[in-house]
């Protein structure tokens, strides 16, 4: 009983309206009839909608088969057909692919804010798509924008995923009330929308009331700012983020690292002990040789309890989700591997390490974990052997032969000076940071321009991606031959251009961003650049930016496996070093950034 206190009335649980409503329909169960409370149920739960609308491998989608019916359904079944060893397996693996009891909560949680940090192949995407189905179809006069990063991948994932959704029964069918192209659909009174969203303009124009982010991790950084901007008139204002996770605190898992972080726990079947689904509980039960066969045998690992000296296995046909953060309430955050799903067995996760070429790729995919890869692109001992010990420099002196600036655009406008010194070495002069004057943009440029001009620099070049006035205003001050922007090709992908692009008509020079950063990393590596005194703080902050450079494999749109450069952190600096480095090789007339070798 409550006291009647503003502390007793707020530790009391709160109800919704939408489970009075359904607590109402329970209660009235025996008046209303089965099948049309149920009919009634699918409009305010996702679970029993999907169940009414969706099909996996063409049957029934069920979420939570009780225990004793998995086993009991597939004896029964094999005794009805006699079934082959082989049949029986298939026959397994689909009934196991049906009870998928941790997706129950996600589905019906309507919390405004989710992420889901997740392997692949267990139907985490699958289950995005569902809710917003069922969201336009209990929502009227509602906009979903559904982005993945690249306009050919939506062409694949709605011809080949969403498509065959709405053939998948006569229910599916019937949503379908209008508007059927590969870019907008019209489900009853409200509109599915997908958009790539590599560029943040396409976000643009749209009033969005749910914005789901699928493969979020390869999405252009920044880019969901004008994406979450389209939901600020909406009374849902919900917001989902989906991605296999690839470097730390980038993309989805600097999402989830801020959220209530919550595990799938399940049960010893020996000591009882709950426990989150980790790879530390995949252990190896038989003696294997030294070098491992291709394929491992059946028996060869299993799930096992992580209680010291337990050794029981554990019982993944039920469990619970655990926030480890419950505190939290800004952000729900979903954590799911592949070892939550029954369907994969522990001898099928190793399986999985052998089979993948790239350590990073199956922690990535497999484990749904972040991964540094097999290698930092730098290391404090290359920053050491780099440090020249020079003060920073605020002038062009006699010493300098030539003076290049490189600038990073951005809210915070970011600078780096390099000098070719007349003892024939390149050194990093000085660096900068400006932030934007909101007042009007070229309030900032001026002061950039007034704290160049003490250099009389040879070049500079900045950013293209986002100087719009700035670099035409440095342009006209500078002055043609002075004065590039640097644009990085937009497909990411190594190889295809080797060599910078140079457009003096333009003012503009293309580079391959993934080579050119890694060959700026080389150069430092090599001691082609002598820093100042590390005792500064830009100094200090251009050797921040540039150890947050981390490579990563990924697969590009082909599906081929590619290494491209990711930040874990700002990388500003980094960017900058780099365009004033590819400037004084303009006026030096070398080659640092020709990769015509690899070619």
């Amino acid at each position: 009983m409550s006291d009647g206190s503003l502390e007793a009335v707020l530790e009391q649980p709160q109800v919704s309206e939408k489970q009075k409503r359904i607590d109402a329909l329970l209660a009235d169960l025996p008046n209303t009839g089965t099948r049309e409370a149920l009919e009634q149920l699918s409009r305010l739960d996702p679970v029993i909608w999907t169940m009414f609308h969706r099909r996996l491998k063409g049957e029934a989608m069920t979420f939570d088969m009780a225990r004793h019916l998995l086993p009991a359904a597939i004896a029964k079944w094999a005794r009805e057909t006699n079934a082959t060893p082989r049949e029986l397996a298939r026959h397994e693996t689909v009934l196991q692919q049906r009870h998928r009891p941790w997706q129950i909560e996600p589905l019906r949680d309507e919390h405004p804010h989710k992420v889901y940090k997740k392997g692949r192949q267990i139907g985490i995407s699958e289950l995005v798509q569902t809710e917003v189905f069922c969201f336009c179809d209990q929502n009227a006069n509602t906009n979903v924008i559904y982005c993945f990063p690249r306009d050919k991948q939506l062409e694949t994932f709605v011809t080949t995923r969403i498509n065959p959704a709405f053939q998948e029964t006569p229910r599916m069918r019937k949503l379908l009330t209008g508007v059927n192209q590969v870019g907008t659909k019209r489900i009853n009174q409200s509109h599915l929308i997908f958009r790539s969203a590599w560029e943040s303009g396409l976000g643009e124009g749209v009033n969005a009331d749910v914005v789901v982010f699928d493969e979020k991790d390869r999405m252009k950084p920044g880019v969901e700012v004008a994406f979450r901007e389209s939901m600020s008139s909406s009374p849902f204002q919900w917001l989902r983020e989906v991605s296999t996770p690839t470097l730390p605190n980038r993309g989805v898992d600097a999402t989830y690292q801020i959220s209530d972080q919550r595990q799938w726990f399940v049960k010893c079947s020996r000591c009882g002990m709950k426990q989150p689904m980790t790879h530390e509980n995949v252990k190896q039960m038989i003696k294997l040789p030294m070098v491992l066969p291709k394929e491992l045998p059946a028996d060869s690992f299993e799930y096992i309890c992580s209680k010291p000296k337990c050794g029981g296995v554990l019982d993944r046909l039920t469990g619970e989700w655990v926030a480890r953060f419950p505190n939290v309430k800004m952000i729900r955050g979903y954590h799911m591997p592949q070892m939550i799903a029954i369907w994969i067995s522990a001898v099928e996760i190793m399986q999985k390490r052998i089979n993948h070429k790239f350590v990073q790729l199956w922690t990535n995919y497999v484990l749904g974990e972040v991964s540094l890869g097999e290698s930092m692109l730098l290391t404090e001992h290359d920053f050491d052997l780099a440090n020249a010990g020079h003060p920073l420099v605020f002038r062009r002196t006699p010493d300098w032969v030539h003076i290049s600036v490189g600038i990073d655009w951005g809210h915070r406008n970011w600078l780096v000076v390099t000098g070719l010194n007349t003892n024939g070495r390149q050194y990093i002069l000085n660096g900068k940071m400006f932030e934007d004057d909101r007042s009007h943009e070229l309030v900032s440029v001026r002061n950039i321009e007034a704290w160049i001009e003490p250099y009389q620099p040879d070049i500079i070049i900045a950013d293209d991606g986002y100087g719009k006035d700035r670099n035409a205003y440095l342009l006209r001050k500078f002055g043609e031959g002075r004065f590039f922007a640097c644009r990085y090709n937009q497909a990411e992908k190594g190889g295809q251009t080797f060599t910078p692009g140079w457009q003096p008509a333009r003012n503009q020079v293309l580079v391959d961003r993934t080579s050119f950063l890694k060959n700026l990393c080389r150069l430092i590596k090599d001691r082609e650049y002598g820093f100042p005194n590390a005792e500064h703080e830009i100094v200090q902050a251009i050797l921040a930016h540039l150890k947050a450079l981390a490579p990563m494999l990924e697969e590009d749109d082909d599906g081929d496996i590619i290494e491209v450069i990711r930040a874990t952190g700002d990388d500003h600096l980094a960017h900058a070093l780099g365009y004033s480095t590819l400037g004084m090789d303009y006026v030096r007339k070398t080659s640092h950034f020709n990769f015509d070798f690899m070619a």
